[in-house]
């Protein structure tokens, strides 16, 4: 059994999230998939904190506790909630923004293949950037 075959079985029984944290070449993006779960966290992480500050506060004073169930807790929980949300949000914009910029490049080195100006550069010799020192007459 090839060590390429055994690969795929694993790519394939486990999903393409492990196949693209096992990439050691970068060729597939592992951040963008990660948000969810990580929001996912976030909020889990808000809702332990929130639920030990009201138990906190019911420990200090029954009216300090009611106070912090029904005004601290949520406020505590919105604000959190909001900033993580901000977070991951832009930085699913920065990855949106570099896999743009990878297909403009992509495109843009098509675009110049097809260009009937570097082929009469080619056809004439010159490379077109002006690196040929030029003289006075």
């Amino acid at each position: 059994m090839s060590r390429t075959s055994s690969q795929q079985r694993a790519e394939s029984s486990l999903g393409p999230l492990w196949a693209a944290i096992h990439d050691v070449q970068f060729r597939q993006g592992v951040a963008a998939r990660m948000l969810t779960p990580v929001y996912i966290v976030c909020l889990a992480g808000l809702g332990v904190f929130c639920v030990a500050t009201i138990s906190d506060a019911f420990a200090e004073s029954p009216w300090l506790g009611v106070f912090y169930l029904l005004v601290v807790g949520p406020a505590y929980f919105l604000v959190g909630a909001v900033l993580a949300r901000v977070v991951l949000e832009t930085i699913r914009a920065i990855i949106q923004i570099a896999d743009d910029m990878h297909r403009i490049a992509e495109t843009h080195d098509r675009v110049a293949d097809l260009s009937p100006m570097k082929s009469l550069m080619s056809a004439i010799g010159q490379s077109g950037r002006g690196d040929e020192p030029r003289g006075r007459d």
